[in-house]
């Protein structure tokens, strides 16, 4: 297997990363499951997929020759699999490849990841979807409130003066004027509640926390995080190690929510009780009541780590469904509202006529 080589490596190696998406990623580690099962261990499965991507060797600067080089390369230099994906993968994704490449069952904990990874995908393009037509319709509403004061306004001020417009039409001038004047507020809010929301979902422990885990984005961010530590400790405990151990093993790369979530989890166990009951006890909700509930009594079965897969399973369609039963009540909500605005508006319209008429 041959380095890639050429003047333009580092701008093929970034074009690479932007490649590498969450499709091609689960097509790589498919690819590293079918082989595995076919017998070859890990490092040869990767020196395969690098030879194949890579045209044996004639186009080394393909995307997923890359990919391949850098891990093998990384797996002979001694790091594990995760650690030689890192800058590759998101830090989620890694951390859970770190709690399973070590365990029995790596090639059906890495399938069942992709699994994972195909719910998780179609979740987001579903709630994407449905998203983007209420906002759409917000962002319609507000912006024919914006244009009616910059071109419907000063043509009818001519007219008649809006100072002397009176019921629905002095209504409708005021509120489009506040929506010219905060416009500026508006789009600022929608470029920083991004970023702001990106910063905060991992970071926030405090105080009301549990309380904002129950809103829409903040309560995508506890199924995800939840059911992914589920599904590594599950993992891990399936591998022969106790609760406590495989908690401390999914902390050691958590982001600082679920690591605080961990760390009260972590003390109850400490205390004696199992894990269903240490996440019932740790008060904060996370990642479900009911769910925590539910493997609070099925913990002392003796195929435990197996229920957690399948609850997790199904907590997590339930959610889904529960998902999208909001969106479709924020939808209808969202063509009320622009029904309504329209419906302001031609009133007022109609308003702002008859007044023109009767003064002149």
């Amino acid at each position: 297997m041959t380095r890639p080589i050429g003047s333009a490596q580092r701008i093929a190696r970034l074009f690479a990363r932007m490649q590498f998406d969450s499709r091609k990623r689960r097509r790589f580690y498919r690819n590293v499951v079918a082989l595995m099962r076919s017998g070859m261990s890990r490092s040869e499965a990767i020196e395969t997929i690098c030879n194949v991507a890579s045209r044996g060797g004639k186009k080394p600067g393909e995307p997923m020759a890359l990919v391949a080089f850098d891990v093998s390369n990384g797996i002979r230099n001694g790091l594990g699999f995760a650690d030689a994906l890192s800058g590759w993968i998101p830090k989620e994704e890694r951390s859970f490849l770190a709690v399973i490449e070590n365990t029995h069952q790596f090639q059906e904990q890495l399938a069942r990841f992709c699994e994972a990874l195909d719910k998780k995908e179609g979740q987001r393009h579903s709630i994407a979807s449905a998203l983007a037509y209420p906002v759409f319709l917000l962002f319609l509403s507000y912006g024919l409130l914006v244009y009616f004061d910059a071109a419907i306004v000063p043509a009818l001020d001519r007219i008649l003066p809006a100072a002397r417009w009176t019921g629905a039409a002095s209504a409708l001038d005021a509120a489009s004027g506040t929506a010219s004047n905060l416009a500026p507020c508006i789009a600022a809010f929608a470029i920083a509640f991004p970023a702001l929301m990106l910063f905060v979902l991992p970071r926030w422990t405090g105080r009301g926390r549990s309380q904002a885990d129950k809103l829409p984005l903040f309560a995508a961010y506890r199924v995800h995080t939840g059911a992914a530590f589920l599904q590594s400790a599950a993992s891990l405990m399936t591998s022969g190690m106790s609760a406590v151990e495989a908690i401390n093993r999914v902390k050691a790369s958590a982001r600082p929510y679920v690591a605080d979530r961990i760390e009260k989890i972590r003390f109850h166990l400490l205390n004696g009780c199992d894990l269903g009951t240490a996440m019932d006890m740790a008060g904060t909700g996370w990642p479900d009541p009911e769910l925590n509930n539910s493997l609070r009594i099925c913990s002392r079965a003796p195929n435990f780590p197996s229920l957690i897969s399948l609850m997790v399973a199904e907590w997590r369609e339930n959610a889904r469904a529960d998902a999208e039963r909001r969106l479709a009540m924020l939808r209808s909500s969202a063509f009320v509202l622009v029904f309504g605005v329209i419906l302001f508006v031609v009133f007022a319209m109609y308003e702002i006529q008859g007044q023109i008429a009767a003064g002149f």
